[in-house]
C-alpha cells in the first residue's frame, strides 16, 4: 500500500512497479487509494480492520434476531469467524468479503428476495457477487454455497434431485457478472504472464 501511494518517489519507482488486474484480493487496494495522502497505510489497515471485523459481528447479531428471536450463546462464536489459519493469505481482504457476504445474507432472508423480489432475486447475488469477487474466491464460494441452500429449499416440493438441478441453474445465473469477472481475470493474469516473459 505504502508503494502504491507513492508511486512518484524515484527510488520505489526504480525498484517498483504496480500493475491492476481484475483479481480477488484486489479489495484493500482499491479502498486505500482514495486515502492515499490523507492517512498512512498503517493507519488505514487498522481502521479497516476494526470497521470490518465490527461490521461482522453486527452483521452476524443481525442474522441471528432474525433466524431467532430469543438469544443465544452461540452468537458468541461469531469473533471465531474473523480468525482462522485457512484464510491468513489475503486476510483484510477476507475479511472484507465475509462481511459482505453476511450482509447479502442479511438482506436475501430479511426481505425474503427469492419469494418478494423475483428481479431482484438475480440482480442482488450478482450485485454482491462481483463485490465479494474483488474481495476473496473463499469469501465467494460461501456465497454461493448460502444461495445455493436458499434455492433448494425454495423448490421443496419437487424431488431431490430435480431441487438440486434447479437450484445448481438458477444458482449459476445468479452469479453470471462474477463467473464473467472470473473468467477476465484468468485472461488478465495470462497476458501479465506473457508481457512478463517477453520482458525477461
Amino acid at each position: 500500500l505504502y508503494i502504491e501511494c507513492n508511486l512518484g518517489d524515484p527510488v520505489l519507482s526504480r525498484m517498483y512497479s504496480v500493475e491492476y488486474s481484475l483479481i480477488p484480493n484486489l479489495a484493500i487496494d482499491l479502498l486505500n487509494q482514495p486515502f492515499c495522502g490523507l492517512v498512512d497505510p498503517m493507519t488505514f489497515l487498522r481502521i479497516t480492520l476494526a470497521l470490518t471485523m465490527a461490521g461482522i459481528l453486527i452483521t452476524v447479531w443481525a442474522l441471528h434476531r432474525l433466524l431467532s428471536p430469543k438469544p443465544n450463546a452461540f452468537v458468541l462464536l461469531a469473533p471465531a469467524m474473523t480468525f482462522n489459519l485457512v484464510t491468513a493469505m489475503g486476510y483484510l481482504n477476507y475479511l472484507i468479503g465475509t462481511f459482505l457476504f453476511l450482509l447479502f445474507a442479511w438482506v436475501m432472508l430479511r426481505f425474503d428476495v427469492l419469494q418478494r423480489h423475483r428481479v431482484l432475486a438475480f440482480v442482488l447475488p450478482n450485485f454482491f457477487g462481483a463485490l465479494i469477487f474483488l474481495c476473496h474466491a473463499f469469501a465467494l464460494g460461501l456465497a454461493g454455497l448460502f444461495l445455493f441452500g436458499l434455492r433448494f429449499d425454495d423448490h421443496n416440493q419437487r424431488s431431490w434431485i430435480a431441487r438440486t438441478v434447479w437450484a445448481v441453474l438458477l444458482t449459476g445465473a445468479s452469479f453470471v457478472v462474477p463467473f464473467l469477472m472470473a473468467l477476465l481475470a484468468e485472461r488478465s493474469v495470462s497476458a501479465c504472464q506473457r508481457d512478463r516473459s517477453g520482458k525477461a
